[in-house]
């Protein structure tokens, strides 16, 4: 706990000194890329202080983001699925909470939603440290986020090289530069997600003070759902694949998913089960084989995050053929995919039975990223292992050449 009460302060300070020195540049006429240039810097700051080079190669990985952001290499899509709803919040908080202002007659719908509010009131708060309204300069907070939740994701796995490589892989991802480009809220979701899970296993691990870690933990999950309702989800999904061994706990869980999803299935008269059983599988397989490799669009729209994907998944198979037998990361893997497959898919069980029965999903691979350090640590294991077999079949045939060379001399 006292690395999360560290980075803390240092978070706060850093916070501080970031308020005083934008509005400085804002009252001396400063441009926004000058802005952007002391974002990027930021996570140099962090290699400073730690002086570990996994940290200076991250932090160049960031760099590298936005110096594509500077020079207009890489364009941010606002308005991507609810970017818009998420759009007009911010606008509605900036102009009329904050300012006084009226809610545009056709944006009144945007205040029945907690969830647009809430993400809208986050981008207002960075706006404000930002001392900036241009979205390029507050949306590059979404890659400052990912690389926060890289950083304690390490942190959680105590510095593996597993870890390392799954975070530079995130970092390297067309996935991470997409969903960085646009306004929403899986990047925020994925860096509560790893506090939430940081502070879950400071609870268990350590035995005092664990009153104020329950209360920190709380307020992170509340805040948490309050911008997706079934965040807990994401949490567990983690806290199983990190804990692989707790079958009895995982037994326990599942019962509490059947009975929660029967009630809520009860409530809202979702009665017909092959919609069930399609979304279910649908969901859960979107989530591993998200963007649909056999669909031509994604190759045209999406090539690089599509090739991404079939190579991950071409190192998943590579390590079951090669050793006939699907190892103990992968199962993890499913398992912990499963329990967040479970409320996406009940979720388009409610628009499938009441709305539209030819929807299954909803932009799996926009709500498979929150839990994307599982994918990517998967892929990660799958990389090195199918690395380390090959390196010893090719330790096996030099052995065996030299061996027959060594015969024949004797021989001869």
């Amino acid at each position: 706990m006292s690395f999360l009460v560290k980075k803390s302060v240092f978070l706060s300070i850093l916070l501080i000194l970031a308020i005083a020195f934008n509005y400085m540049l804002t009252l001396i006429g400063a441009d926004e890329n000058l802005k952007l240039l002391t974002l990027s810097l930021t996570p140099y700051l962090f290699y400073i202080v730690s002086r570990k080079k996994y940290i200076l190669l991250l932090s160049t990985l960031m760099l590298f983001k936005f110096l594509l952001i500077g020079s207009g290499l890489l364009h941010f899509d606002y308005f991507y699925v609810d970017g818009e709803a998420f759009h007009s919040a911010y606008m509605i908080i900036k102009n009329v909470f904050i300012e006084g202002g009226e809610v545009p007659h056709n944006q009144q719908h945007i205040l029945n939603s907690s969830i647009w509010l809430a993400v809208g009131f986050y981008y207002y708060l960075l706006g404000l440290i930002m001392s900036s309204s241009d979205f390029n300069v507050l949306l590059a907070f979404n890659y400052l986020f990912i690389y926060f939740s890289a950083l304690v994701w390490i942190k959680i796995n105590k510095y593996s090289q597993i870890s390392i490589v799954t975070s530079v892989l995130l970092l390297i991802s067309p996935e991470s530069y997409i969903f960085g480009m646009y306004i929403g809220k899986e990047v925020i979701l994925l860096f509560l997600a790893m506090i939430a899970i940081y502070i879950a296993q400071n609870i268990y691990l350590e035995r005092c003070n664990q009153k104020k870690q329950y209360l920190l933990l709380i307020a992170v999950i509340l805040v948490g759902t309050l911008i997706r309702p079934y965040f807990i989800t994401i949490v567990i999904a983690y806290l199983i694949f990190l804990n692989p061994k707790r079958k009895r706990i995982v037994a326990y869980l599942f019962m509490s998913y059947i009975f929660a999803y029967a009630l809520i299935t009860m409530h809202y008269e979702l009665y017909n089960l092959t919609i069930h059983l399609r979304n279910f599988v649908a969901n859960y397989l979107g989530i591993f084989l998200s963007p649909n490799l056999s669909r031509l669009q994604n190759w045209d729209n999406f090539f690089f995050l599509t090739t991404f994907q079939m190579i991950g998944l071409s190192f998943i198979f590579l390590s079951i053929i090669l050793t006939f037998k699907v190892k103990s990361h992968i199962k993890s893997g499913l398992v912990a995919v499963f329990f967040y497959a479970i409320p996406m898919a009940l979720v388009v069980n409610t628009y499938s039975h009441h709305i539209d029965s030819s929807v299954y999903a909803f932009y799996i691979p926009r709500s498979r990223f929150p839990i994307i350090f599982i994918i990517y640590t998967v892929f990660s294991i799958s990389i090195s292992h199918v690395i380390q077999l090959q390196s010893i079949r090719r330790g096996n045939s030099m052995f065996l050449t030299v061996s027959n060379y060594c015969n024949k001399l004797t021989r001869g």
